[in-house]
């Protein structure tokens, strides 16, 4: 359990594990009706993973098939329609500039909400590097004024923690 917080500049660090804020990513949030169909068009991953997962690593590429932008979506609210869009913050208006292109008459809606979230990364203390990210994520607290905070595993590689 939690036995001690120390804070050093932005990382919190808790008796097990390291809380480590990422500011310098930002959330979309895109939803509606035609958010699946839209978004299974647009990014390398299969929006179908979402049966088996609540985060998904995807990239976003151009026609020529470079990288222009890589990204976690999140199933938001654990519903069909909604996802939140972790992506770079220097990449946001670019991003959604984007997304509103390909949106044509689809019924999806765009919008930055980093102000209303804050990623963090979570990872476990050295001596725990091979501790299962599912026991890390339930030992943490995850309470707050509001209600329950997202914490999902990344879907990158375990050993990056939960965010």
């Amino acid at each position: 359990m939690l036995k001690r917080l120390i804070q050093y500049k932005s990382i919190i660090r808790f008796h097990h594990f390291t809380a480590i804020p990422l500011d310098n990513r930002s959330l979309i949030k895109v939803h509606g009706d035609d958010t699946s169909k839209f978004l299974q068009g647009l990014i390398t991953n299969d929006i179908e993973n979402f049966k088996n997962t609540n985060a998904i690593y995807s990239m976003l590429l151009n026609a020529r098939g470079r990288i222009l932008y890589d990204m976690i979506i999140y199933n938001h609210q654990l519903n069909k329609s909604s996802y939140l869009i972790e992506i770079s913050q220097n990449a946001v208006a670019d991003f959604m500039r984007i997304l509103g292109t390909y949106k044509l008459r689809k019924q999806v809606n765009i919008e930055d909400v980093t102000e209303a979230y804050r990623i963090w990364s979570i990872l476990a203390c050295q001596k725990e590097v091979h501790s299962n990210t599912n026991d890390l994520r339930d030992s943490l607290n995850f309470k707050t004024r509001q209600g329950l905070i997202i914490g999902q595993s990344d879907p990158r590689h375990p050993s990056l923690g939960v965010r």
